[in-house]
């Protein structure tokens, strides 16, 4: 339930982002960035990526870094980073998480069964 709160809260936030997004000047629109990448890792590789991910945001995070040190026109700014395996996607009709790339299955995926 807590992790849920927590998703729903950065949800939120992002929104909030979303519907004001038009009024930030150029500078701020070009810099702002809603992404989203499909990996392939193993849990080890997942975990390093994280390490590595908290290690470069790290200097910035609010706590570390006061508004005096920060540079003129800095601004508290949100970084969301979701890092999970992919369930399977076992409904007919929905794309793998392969995106449907032929060859490329995952165990509990239905899909085309024919070889190439």
């Amino acid at each position: 339930m807590l992790i849920e709160a927590f998703r729903r809260a950065a949800n939120e936030e992002a929104e909030r982002a979303l519907q004001t997004i038009e009024r930030e000047p150029d500078d701020w629109r070009d810099a702002i960035t809603f992404g989203r990448h499909r990996i392939r890792v193993d849990a080890r590789e997942l975990a390093g990526l994280n390490r590595e991910i908290e290690k470069l945001i790290e200097p910035y995070l609010v706590r570390n870094r006061t508004a005096e040190a920060a540079p003129e026109g800095a601004r508290v700014s949100e970084v969301q980073v979701n890092l999970f395996p992919t369930p399977p996607r076992t409904k007919p009709g929905l794309p793998t998480e392969d995106h449907g790339f032929p060859g490329v299955r995952r165990e509990g995926d239905i899909s085309d069964t024919s070889e190439e």
